[in-house]
């Protein structure tokens, strides 16, 4: 169970999408879950980044190859998982991989930087951010950003407050062109989609207004003051379902 929020208390990104699904889940121990997939493939793209970076790519399959079964055996050993169950996920992810740099190739956006996990106070609570890699187009000065979402549809990656952050956090380190008005940070995001699928969506300093982080500021002012009461009706399947009702809790 966690307790109310104290002041200057360091918050991750899956915390505050926990708290905005229903804070009593959150209050209760719930945190936002990612898929085996998604955490191997992200790892994957970090592990290629890095080697970009230090100019250890030499043989783009084989270094996506090795990177991917690195990833894997990582993840595996945490999840307990059995050999079919790996070679099932080093096919698929092997597939995902080769959509995301269909997508996104390091030709086109060179990595400079990454991954990095910076924090970016709101109100009074620090939160700790997860972007994958930065990179530089070889046309233009803006940022260029990697993220990874737990959620499954473009609809909701749109409107999660984590994306909202790490644009905000990044755009001050690129100057305003006005005669363009080209967006100062790309945000790049990619997530494991309902039909098992490579997800994308991007999204740009151009897409957000001041508004949006003021409402953010105000969820997590609600966080800090330790607010939390369940959705009503609830919808969800969840594992604290049988207690999360005040009639109901043991």
């Amino acid at each position: 169970m966690n307790d109310s929020f104290t002041l200057g208390k360091r918050i991750v990104e899956d915390e505050l999408r926990a708290y905005i699904k229903c804070s009593e889940f959150f209050y209760l121990g719930g945190r936002a879950a990612e898929s085996f997939g998604l955490k191997v493939v992200r790892d994957a793209i970090e592990r290629l980044t890095v080697k970009s970076i230090r100019g250890n790519l030499h043989n783009p399959l084989m270094d996506v190859q090795a990177s991917l079964i690195a990833s894997i055996t990582k993840y595996a050993q945490e999840d307990s998982l059995m050999e079919p169950q790996i070679e099932r996920y080093l096919s698929a992810c092997m597939l995902w991989l080769e959509e995301f740099f269909n997508l996104f190739t390091f030709s086109t956006y060179i990595p400079v930087f990454g991954p990095i996990k910076p924090i970016q106070k709101v109100s009074n609570t620090p939160v700790q951010l997860h972007i994958s890699g930065l990179y530089r187009s070889t046309n233009n000065k803006t940022i260029h950003a990697i993220s990874f979402s737990p959620y499954k549809t473009k609809h909701a990656i749109l409107n999660d407050p984590v994306m909202a952050l790490k644009i905000k956090l990044l755009a001050p380190f690129v100057q305003e062109h006005f005669p363009s008005k080209r967006p100062k940070v790309v945000l790049h995001n990619f997530y494991y989609g309902k039909n098992h699928n490579l997800g994308y969506v991007s999204i740009s300093s151009n897409d957000f207004d001041n508004k949006r982080y003021v409402m953010i500021e105000n969820i997590i002012k609600n966080m800090e003051a330790g607010h939390h009461f369940p959705v009503l009706p609830c919808l969800y399947s969840c594992k604290y379902k049988k207690v999360c009702f005040p009639g109901n809790k043991q």
